[in-house]
């Protein structure tokens, strides 16, 4: 979980085996607010508040890394969350985007020479 506390960033998570919650201190986090954190396939990943989502390594120094994206996503504000989803079917990790009209996106994370997001039209039975 991360928790931005006056622009300061605080990630806190537990490892595998410990029962004692971890905190690291992100100083200042500049990707903007953090929406959803989920854990998949051994990484982090963080979506924020202007649809980027980043990969954060699972060892000590917690380094972040940007791996996608939205960029039709131009003016964002509150009124748009981003949600992490893991499929339990095909294994796939989804960016749900819904905004206070209800308006429902959803994307793929599309791993190849560069890591990217799809659009999903239609979801698979």
């Amino acid at each position: 979980m991360i928790k931005p506390r006056n622009r300061i960033a605080v990630l806190a998570f537990l490892k595998t085996g410990n029962f004692d919650w971890v905190f690291r201190h992100l100083g200042c986090f500049s990707h903007g607010d953090i929406c959803d954190m989920i854990y998949y396939y051994k990484r982090y990943y963080i979506v924020t508040n202007i649809g980027e989502i980043l990969s954060v390594d699972n060892n000590t120094t917690l380094k972040f890394k940007t791996i996608a994206i939205v960029l039709s996503i131009i003016n964002p504000c509150t009124c748009i969350k981003f949600y992490l989803i893991k499929t339990t079917t095909t294994n796939e990790l989804l960016m749900v985007q819904i905004t206070s009209t209800s308006s429902v996106k959803i994307f793929k994370l599309v791993t190849s020479s560069n890591t990217m997001l799809a659009e999903v039209r239609q979801l698979g039975r």
